[in-house]
């Protein structure tokens, strides 16, 4: 009897240990193909940088493997939240395109990383304030 106890005992190990290789699953990162670097960067063939580097180092930790897609900024809204072929997207924030993601349930996670935008502006406008600024251009998809 004990020597079935101790058999049945091991193939229930083998098969935890297989159920758990299973699960490892591969998710699909949904970017954008814009250079935004240091942060993230697509140069057409490869998305690099310290987000690329987060995420690898935390799939590699828990055991997933992450595939990225790079996409205009509008698609990638529509590829996550309407047509869902991916399974995450970054970046991403709950004020961007706000009205697309009213009845979905979009989890957030905590910053890694903070970091502060700045207006770019012609040398000679250069300290002459908000009053002078009278357009500003952002990526299309951003929002200001």
């Amino acid at each position: 009897m004990l020597k079935k106890l101790i058999i049945l005992f091991f193939c229930i190990i083998i098969m935890l240990v297989n159920l758990n290789s299973q699960t490892k699953k591969e998710y699909i990162i949904g970017v954008e193909n814009i250079k935004y670097y240091p942060l993230y960067n697509w140069d057409g063939k490869e998305w690099t940088g310290y987000a690329r580097e987060v995420f690898d180092r935390f799939a590699l930790k828990k055991g997933y493997t992450f595939k990225y897609i790079a996409l205009p900024v509008a698609r990638l809204f529509n590829d996550f939240v309407v047509s869902q072929t991916v399974d995450f997207k970054f970046p991403d924030n709950p004020y961007w395109s706000a009205d697309l993601k009213k009845d979905k349930k979009v989890v957030y996670s905590k910053s890694v990383v903070e970091y502060i935008d700045g207006v770019f502006v012609l040398p000679e406008r250069k300290g002459k304030g908000l009053d002078v600024l009278k357009n500003l251009g952002t990526v299309m998809g951003f929002t200001a």
